[in-house]
């Protein structure tokens, strides 16, 4: 299960929704998408997960803030991948990033 934020622009959606289309081709499995940020083990795509400890979510908001325009991370913290841009169009990059990583 994938999440995204309830004010996601059209490029985190689209972004929220390639993610699961090519990881159903690599390893046939359906994926579905929610708003409830505190959802543990899933896949946070352009927003930070509710309950994240303290120090871990501020060194993780601030990583984006230092980057350039279409920097972005990719990070597992306590079983989840966050996948975070600067901006909404680095965070389609990070997921398209992270397809290949997988590939």
């Amino acid at each position: 299960m994938k999440v995204l934020s309830e004010d996601a622009n059209r490029i985190e959606k689209f972004a929220a929704k390639e993610l699961p289309k090519y990881l159903r081709r690599m390893v046939d499995k359906q994926f579905s998408t929610t708003l409830n940020r505190k959802v543990k083990r899933r896949i946070y795509v352009g927003v930070l997960p509710i309950g994240l400890r303290k120090n871990a979510g501020k060194e993780v908001s601030k990583d984006p803030e230092e980057m350039r325009k279409d920097g972005f991370i990719i990070r597992t913290i306590g079983g989840r991948l966050l996948v975070l841009g600067k901006e909404p169009r680095a965070t389609l990059y990070g997921v398209y990033q992270y397809l290949q990583i997988l590939a």
